[in-house]
């Protein structure tokens, strides 16, 4: 079997490669900050007795706070991953109509990330715009994706797990 795929989708010049790159950019940043961060011996582990003879407990004490540079960097990471789902959303919106996008299509356009199958229904359906915007090659693509996805499968092969989607999207 061949597989034939359109190059614009692994093209890094595209807006969701660029924003996915800087993720990157602010994780290697963000590898390099907590590595000083935990130099700097920032806390430190005691151990104390417990009410059971044998057994011990560890109090986790931090001397050092958290530097904010830590959590703005996170919050770069999160916030260009997004910005990349986004971006691909809206161009997935555009092939998967057979005109331009409407105003309103054009905002309705959006990375669905869902915790339940019914949740990931409901997204197609909660906005007037968004009812079609989207082909069932883009919305398979997108459930396959979803935190709800592999322990979907695991119940279509007949697997009984005492988990629900909402204990596996936490």
């Amino acid at each position: 079997m061949i597989v034939s795929y359109d190059q614009t989708w692994i093209d890094q010049r595209t807006s969701w490669w660029a924003k996915a790159n800087r993720a990157k950019e602010h994780i290697h940043s963000l590898r390099r900050l907590i590595g000083e961060f935990r130099a700097s011996s920032p806390y430190s582990l005691t151990p104390e007795p417990t009410g059971m003879p044998g057994r011990l407990a560890y109090r986790l004490r931090f001397t050092n706070p958290i530097p904010v540079v830590i959590s703005t960097t996170v919050g770069d990471v999160l916030h260009n991953l997004r910005a990349a789902l986004e971006s691909l959303a809206f161009e997935v919106a555009g092939r998967s109509q057979s005109t331009p996008l409407s105003p309103g299509q054009e905002k309705a356009s959006a990375f669905p990330i869902c915790a339940t199958p019914q949740d990931f229904a409901r997204f197609f359906t909660a906005k007037k715009d968004r009812k079609g915007l989207y082909d069932s090659r883009a919305r398979e693509a997108f459930r396959a994706v979803q935190p709800f996805a592999n322990l979907e499968e695991v119940h279509k092969a007949g697997v009984a797990l005492d988990r629900t989607f909402e204990d596996e999207v936490r």
